[in-house]
């Protein structure tokens, strides 16, 4: 109704003056809006779905219509519209909004812009960005939307990943050997990829102390449900077993570069002095290169001494 009532009075402005100017600038659905004009809906008119303007070139009204270019001094006129630089380094008139009106795209039919109030990102995080919808981590505020938020690269280093997408364009994502698939484990252990740690590009190795199986530094302690486990000189975090009283979460295999391990939980138990009593201590070939261990295992019991 008030798109019908702008045309109307924009046509009746035009015959009572005589003359087809009067109508340039004049909002219009078709070019029948426009006397000897055409009408002209840029692109952000047309996904918005709202009227266009009679133009006396062809061409839409710059620093004036929302979709087209600014003046020449980059700016637009009004208050309803603000330029928003292009692709191409140019600005184009973007309709003023709660959020940050954005170019999303420039039709190569006449060059002008489509333009969406994209979400203020950052605005009580600076590890917040703003993000076009598809590209990597970008989270929309509804279905469809053409741009979103997403966490900045550098604040995603030391989260957890599923592969290097995860982790941005500083980061890479690093398991340890215990977060990786572990098939010399029985088979009623749990051995599932786990999710790794964004680390730097520069320093793909794991978070020493952040992680399971990755080696703990002096002075340091291992997070959550981990446990420090000794093997040589070097320190590693252990996942606890859920019943650590019949079982003990040890290393059986490290990696080339000494820096993460894989553990298994080895049962206590089986390890009885010649009294029948519990009381050798469990090992793996890893943490005792005598340790005593049945074919097609990877625990067993340190020698009995006399």
């Amino acid at each position: 109704m008030v798109r019908a009532l702008l045309v109307f009075t924009a046509l009746a402005l035009g015959f009572a003056c005589g003359i087809d100017d009067a109508l340039v600038g004049a909002p219009c659905d078709q070019d029948a809006d426009c006397p000897n004009l055409t009408c002209v809906r840029t692109a952000t008119e047309a996904a918005e779905d709202e009227p266009g303007l009679c133009s006396a070139d062809g061409s839409c009204v710059q620093g004036e219509q929302a979709g087209c270019a600014a003046n020449t001094n980059g700016l637009c006129s009004g208050s309803a519209l603000v330029a928003a630089e292009g692709p191409d380094g140019g600005n184009f008139c973007c309709p003023a909004g709660s959020g940050i009106p954005t170019v999303i795209s420039v039709a190569e039919s006449d060059g002008t812009a489509e333009c969406f109030d994209c979400p203020r990102c950052g605005a009580t995080s600076s590890s917040e960005e703003a993000c076009l919808a598809g590209e990597p981590r970008c989270e929309l505020e509804n279905e469809g939307d053409p741009c979103g938020c997403r966490t900045t690269d550098d604040s995603l280093l030391g989260e957890n990943c599923d592969d290097d997408e995860d982790c941005g364009s500083v980061g890479v994502c690093v398991r340890t050997l215990e977060e990786q698939e572990e098939p010399d484990e029985p088979i009623d252990v749990d051995q599932a990829l786990e999710q790794g740690v964004c680390r730097p590009t520069d320093d793909p190795t794991c978070l020493p102390g952040g992680q399971p199986g990755c080696e703990v530094e002096p002075g340091s302690f291992c997070p959550g449900s981990t446990t420090e486990v000794d093997v040589g000189t070097r320190s590693y975090c252990c996942e606890q077993p859920a019943n650590n009283t019949d079982f003990q979460s040890l290393p059986y295999i490290v990696s080339s570069d000494l820096t993460s391990v894989a553990c298994t939980a080895c049962p206590r138990p089986n390890c009885v002095d010649m009294m029948g009593n519990a009381t050798r201590p469990v090992c793996t070939a890893l943490t005792d290169p005598d340790c005593i261990i049945a074919a097609g295992g990877l625990c067993g019991c340190t020698p009995e001494t006399e």
